[in-house]
């Protein structure tokens, strides 16, 4: 099992090197409970990335035991990877309050390192139109003009700070979950928060997080 074990490693750092040669890459063998390995290490971490369970067309978009417990509970970044379906760019779902902007910079420091444009939707909720998922704002709405420009405002920092970043505003009426996940498709990465909770209610409820998580077409980064 061990000489198993050592060979997955060693392949891994080998793709590893021949895709970044330059980077320092380390490998290591646990024994245990994967969820609480990685929960463990995850604070040492820029970022963690995991993979779905990748079992069948419907199966491979689930979160695995591992994978979940990470997007619920891990203290620093998480990203969880699939095929990108779409060519879109990064896109984020943000409101332009001051406890968007940490995730909103995540999302613009991953969009300057890939060299691509940056989406922000809001999604504005309302319960009738969630009947039928969604739909984009049209742009005379008294509404949506608010949110683009209360977002256009809360992020002129960030345009400064990464100005090789294009910046497009998206505002949509409806389910959030159900808006985020059908974006995805058309996206190369979803960034979504993980609002702070107490944990007893982190425990025994993942909000909008998971589900998203769960159901993205494509890499999804949760930001804690």
């Amino acid at each position: 099992m061990d000489v198993d074990a050592e060979r997955i490693l060693e392949r891994a750092r080998s793709m590893a090197a021949e895709v970044s040669p330059d980077i320092t890459i380390e490998t290591a063998l646990s024994y245990g409970d994967a969820r609480r390995h990685l929960l463990d290490l995850a604070p040492t971490a820029a970022m963690v990335v995991v993979g779905t369970r990748g079992h069948g067309p419907v199966a491979g978009l689930l979160l695995g035991s591992v994978s979940g417990a990470l997007v619920r509970h891990a203290d620093g970044p998480v990203v969880v990877v699939r095929p990108a379906p779409g060519d879109g760019g990064v896109l984020v779902a943000a409101d332009g309050s001051e406890e968007s902007l940490a995730l909103v910079e995540h999302a613009y420091r991953e969009a300057s390192l890939h060299q691509t444009p940056l989406t922000v939707v809001h999604c504005l909720w309302d319960a009738p139109m969630a009947r039928t998922r969604w739909a984009t704002v049209v742009e005379d709405d008294p509404a949506a003009e608010e949110a683009r420009l209360g977002i256009s405002e809360a992020v002129a920092g960030m345009g400064e700070k990464y100005p090789d970043v294009e910046l497009r505003v998206l505002v949509t009426r409806g389910a959030v979950d159900a808006c985020l996940v059908d974006l995805s498709a058309h996206y190369d990465l979803l960034v979504i928060g993980r609002p702070t909770r107490p944990l007893l209610l982190r425990l025994t409820t993942s909000g909008l997080t998971t589900p998203v998580a769960e159901h993205a077409h494509g890499p999804v980064l949760v930001v804690p």
